[in-house]
């Protein structure tokens, strides 16, 4: 039976979940290279849909499969989170020099799928919170708690990528050589984190 505890619990942890570290960075990535908030927000939207359909879809298949993921297949997944960093890291440096790393209509989905990327990594971890927590088997139980979590992500996440897109853009506004210099730091760190990230799932 659903909790509005429960409910509210998962609500926040997702807000919270959204601004872990190789969240923030991927989606700095991303937004470090559009030229408005609005555009930013999209991109922030993206990948938190890109993150909820993998958390609900692989979460789903995990639990009526009775299964869970091995740590060696964890570790797989966590690196592919660190290899993407890497990239999202280097076009957003890419961008900086070459003038401009193509936007096209294809442009949005790097994001979506990163999201994707970065929920495959965390279902397994959520999915054994919700049954914790639940004491139950119900499904319904565990996808309430699931839409509640990633309510919690789209709205940080959200917020977070139109803050920084406002910021960006303004940086560019009225401090010309700010804007690639910002950009380009976002660019480095990201590509340091997800260096530390592959090698850290490596390592394990």
């Amino acid at each position: 039976m659903l909790s509005f505890d429960i409910l509210g619990a998962f609500f926040l942890l997702g807000l919270v979940h959204a601004l872990e570290a190789d969240h923030l960075s991927a989606v700095a990535s991303f937004v470090a290279r559009r030229s408005t908030w609005m555009v930013a927000l999209g991109q922030g939207m993206r990948w938190a849909i890109g993150h909820g359909t993998s958390l609900l879809i692989l979460g789903s298949i995990l639990y009526f499969l009775k299964a869970s993921f091995s740590a060696s297949w964890q570790n797989l997944l966590e690196c592919g989170v660190g290899l993407g960093l890497i990239l999202a890291g280097i076009f957003c440096i890419a961008d900086v020099f070459l003038g401009s790393v193509p936007k096209s209509k294809g442009s949005k989905h790097p994001a979506l799928w990163m999201g994707i990327l970065h929920g495959m990594a965390g279902t397994g971890a959520l999915v054994g919170q919700v049954l914790a927590v639940a004491g139950s088997s119900s499904y319904v139980f565990v996808v309430g708690n699931v839409f509640a979590f990633n309510a919690g992500v789209f709205i940080a996440m959200s917020i977070y990528a139109a803050i920084l897109g406002k910021g960006v853009s303004l940086s560019g506004k009225y401090f010309h050589r700010a804007r690639g210099l910002v950009q380009m730091g976002i660019g480095l760190w990201t590509l340091l984190l997800g260096g530390f990230w592959s090698f850290r799932a490596f390592v394990h």
